[in-house]
Formats: C-alpha cells, structure tokens, sequence
C-alpha cells in the first residue's frame, strides 16, 4: 500500500513536467536548456549595408524603421529605433533588434540587440530592457542580464564612448503558434565632461660659485632660475643680498635680476662678477620669488684667501774696508694661501762692490734680483749677497719683495765699514857718532799705513843725561820736562799720511846712548816703542 502512494506521487510530478514542456512559457524561463541554438544575424558587411538602409529611413521622420533580407532561404528582419527623439539626426542612441520573419513551434532561435552611441561624445548609466510579451521561453542570453523581473529583463550597459557598439543576444524558443512580441527600450544619461587642467606651480634656483679664490680675484657667481612646475609663472625675480665682505665690483651690497615670465620647463641664466673686500669665508642665500606666490632659494660659500710676505734683513753691523759683506734676506709667506710669482729686489749699495749671489740671485743693471716662484703658506726661503766694502762709512742694504695678490714689502739694514789703523813709528839720527859738544838730531816720522785714519796721536821722548834738549821743530810743538820731551798730540792722521819731528839734543858726555821714543793713538790700546842708538865720543 505504501509502495502505491510513492509510485502514484512520482506518476504525479512526471506528468506535471511533461505539461510544462508542451504548453510554452510566456514569462523568462532561465531553467530551461534547449541547446539547439543558430546566429540569425547578418556578416559585418551585410549588417552595414542594411543598417545604412534603415538609417535612410528614419531621417525623414519619427518612429522606428525596418528592413527585410535573406540568408541561407532563411528571412529575417531589423528594426531600428533612435532613442530618444525617434529621430536618427537628433537622437543620441541607435538601437537595432534583428530577428527571424518565422519560427517553427519549439525550434530554438535568438533575436540580437545592437545598441550604438550616435554622439560624438561619450554617454553614461546605458540601459537596455528587453520585455517579453508572449509566447517566447528564454534559455540564456550572452551577456547574462543583470536583473531579471517577471517578463523583463535589464541589461545595465553603463558608459559608452563616442560611437562605441554594444551587442546582446537572446537565445530562446516559442511554444504556440502565433505571434511573439519582445520590446527593447534604451535609457540613457547625456553627461557633459569637460577637462579642468589642474597645475602645480613650482620654481628651482640653483646658484654656483668657486670654492676657493684670492682677494685679488673676481668672483663670478651664476644663477640658473627655472619653471619646474606645470604653471606659467610671471614677475620671476632672483635677489642675492650679499655678505659683508662681498660686493659688486661698483660697490654695491646686493644682486638683482628680473627673468620676467618663465613657461613651464623654461630657465633663465643670469652672471655676475662680485669682489672680496676681506679673507675669510663668506656664506649668501640668494632667492627667487613669483606672482603666483612660490619661492626657492639656493646657497653658495667661498672661501676668499690672500698671501702675506714678510722680509727681514741681516748684515754685520761693522767691516773693515777691504772685507766681505754678506747681506742676508729672509722671505717669508705669513698668509694661508701661496704667494706665486714672488720676488725679491735689492739696489747696489753705494760703496760697495758686489761679489755674487745665493739662491740664483742675479745682477740686472743696479738691481739684484732672486726670482723665488711660488712660495707657500708659511713658507720662507732665504737669500743672501757678498759684498767689500769700498771706503769707510756705512753700506744701506734695502729689498723689496713683490708676489701676486700681495701687498709689497721691504726691509733695510746697515754695515758700518772701517778702516784699520795702523801706524809706523821711525826714529834715526842724523849723525852718529858726534863729539862732545855738538848736536844731534833725531827725526821721529809717524806714517799711517792702514785704512782708517789715526786719531790722537800722542810722542814722548826721553833722553839720557848724556845728552840735554835744544830745540824742538815739526808737526806739534814740544814740551820739556827734565829728560822728557813731549810732543803735542795730532788729532788725525789719514791713511796714507805721514807726520813728522826733529828734536836737537847737545852731547855733554861720551858714551854709548839710547833715544827712547813712545808713540800713543786712540787706536792702539798699548804704547809704541822706538830707541836709537848714538855714539858720543
């Protein structure tokens, strides 16, 4: 009993089914799946031809437009509508919907939706909805709808670009004889896109300099201004205020430039020669400015150096004449960079005789001349020339030193040259030997021999009491004390001079005797001595 109420439930559903199947479906049925599918649309050419034929007829007026053509003995038609005036020429959307003319009871066949944008300009949130009135059983469609509702169904297409095509095909079969109706309807929202172009206003400065130079050289500064942004940007103005320590070589304390309007990607260059008034290092931000309000800046440093000379001199402060004279000159680099091209310059001095140089020292005319080159920081080189000493006096021994970018230098120094004394004391007699009761003379001759004159000359004799004094003639008068004769001192006596005295004494006994002469100066520090001898008989 049981087993006849299961074999009567599964008797019941089977004949339900075959009900289904036999009596059509007037709404979308996406379970069915009837696999006996046939394109029944045109080639690519053939569609361009009847699309242009459709779209001749709808130009004129309203409403849709169709055309007929076969293929394979098979008709089919395409219909034509322009959403949403009805009117291709001021309609945007061009739907077209080709179809088979007949249909056999439950053969499968599709229907093809062509929807076009008619624009030149892009449209957006494309709808299609396809309604089935009657007698059409839906199997699938490519591509799937999005929504599916009773007997329609939505296809949400979205944007499409100007001109842009989008096709979807309906695959299905009708059931009954008769007639099946689809309708296709296209929404759509014209959308008016225009391009803001969005720009970045932006500005670079780049500001070059050398690292390292000297005062006495020019400094050249560069500045590159440029547009890195995509903004045109105006009233472009590059200042540089400059250090203390730097200005132009007119004077003045700052730099300015106007680049005017600067396209984006467009630079301009911009020089300029500044000039260090001090050494040190010198730090300046030079700045670039717009209308449209955007900065840059960009620095440099230069270091500004200078060389410093110092010259010493060193001679011996006396010579006597005839003797070298070695003068030496010290050069000395006290600055923090090199002196090049330095040299050292010293006149002939008057009363001297030169006799050479060190260090490739030269004699051009009246000038000695070393030629020393590069001399570094704190360096020094030493130079040095012979000299005699011609006469007596003082020899001036006065050099300069030269470099580049080097304030000049000198130094002096002094050699007193003196001559040397030295004196011949002469003593004879005139007569020898002599009777008791004459006279005798002695002659005393003083000569200078030396260089230097003989100063302060000073004679004593002395006599024995063999003999007494008579008279005395010559350079200096004579003083007699008892046995001592002394003679006026001279005050000079010149190289090469000679002086001299006779001195008459009287024999008053015989016997062998001596004449004593003493000579003092101012140069000799001990007396001179001289004796004769004369015999009294």
């Amino acid at each position: 009993m049981k087993h006849n109420k299961i074999n009567t439930f599964i008797f019941g559903i089977i004949l339900m089914l075959g009900m289904l199947l036999n009596s059509g479906c007037t709404t979308w049925c996406p379970w069915k799946t009837t696999e006996v599918e046939e394109e029944t649309v045109t080639t690519t050419e053939e569609r361009a031809v009847e699309t242009k034929k459709a779209v001749v007829q709808t130009t004129s007026g309203y409403g849709p437009s169709y055309t007929t053509y076969d293929k394979k003995g098979v008709t089919y038609k395409r219909g034509s509508m322009a959403f949403p005036t009805g009117n291709l020429s001021s309609s945007t959307v061009l739907l077209e919907k080709s179809f088979p003319a007949e249909v056999m009871v439950g053969q499968r066949y599709n229907y093809r939706y062509t929807v076009k944008n008619l624009l030149d300009y892009p449209i957006t949130n494309v709808e299609l909805k396809d309604i089935v009135k009657n007698n059409f059983d839906v199997s699938k469609s490519k591509p799937a709808a999005d929504s599916v509702n009773g007997n329609e169904a939505v296809w949400l297409i979205g944007d499409m670009a100007a001109g842009e095509k989008k096709t979807i095909i309906v695959y299905g079969s009708s059931a009954e004889e008769g007639m099946t109706t689809s309708c296709g309807i296209v929404t759509f929202n014209p959308i008016l896109c225009e391009g803001i172009k969005v720009v970045k206003a932006n500005l670079e400065l780049v500001k070059q300099s050398p690292k390292l130079v000297t005062i006495c050289d020019n400094i050249p500064y560069s500045f590159k201004v440029r547009n890195s942004g995509s903004s045109r940007l105006t009233d472009v103005i590059v200042t540089d205020p400059l250090p203390k320590g730097i200005q132009t070589l007119d004077g003045k304390t700052s730099l300015k430039f106007d680049a005017g309007t600067l396209e984006p990607g467009e630079s301009k260059d911009f020089n300029a020669e500044v000039r260090a008034t001090s050494t040190g290092k010198f730090e300046n931000t030079a700045k670039a400015s717009c209308a449209q309000g955007v900065e840059a800046e960009d620095s440099s440093v230069v270091v500004v150096k200078a060389p410093a000379l110092a010259l010493s001199c060193d001679a011996p402060k006396e010579r006597f004449i005839g003797r070298p004279v070695s003068v030496c000159f010290n050069i000395s680099n006290t600055g923090n960079t090199s002196a090049k091209n330095t040299v050292v310059t010293m006149p002939l001095p008057s009363g001297a005789s030169f006799q050479g140089a060190t260090a490739g020292g030269r004699l051009e005319g009246e000038n000695i001349i070393w030629d020393i080159g590069s001399l570094p920081a704190e360096g020094n080189r030493e130079v040095c020339a012979n000299f005699t000493g011609a006469q007596a006096g003082k020899l001036r021994f006065k050099a300069s030193a030269t470099a580049d970018c080097a304030e000049p230098t000198s130094s002096t120094c002094r050699t007193k040259v003196v001559g040397i004394p030295a004196i011949l004391l002469e003593v004879i007699d005139l007569e020898d030997p002599i009777e008791v009761g004459a006279t005798q003379t002695y002659e005393i001759t003083v000569t200078n021999q030396g260089s230097a004159p003989a100063t302060g000359v000073k004679i004593t004799c002395e006599i024995e009491n063999a003999q007494s004094y008579v008279s005395t003639s010559g350079a200096t008068s004579a003083t007699n004390e008892g046995s001592k004769i002394m003679l006026a001192p001279v005050k000079s006596i010149a190289p090469k001079e000679k002086v001299a005295w006779r001195i008459i004494v009287k024999a008053v006994e015989s016997g062998d005797i001596r004449f004593h002469v003493s000579m003092e100066s101012d140069q000799i520090s001990r007396p001179v001595s001289e004796t004769e001898a004369t015999n009294q008989y």
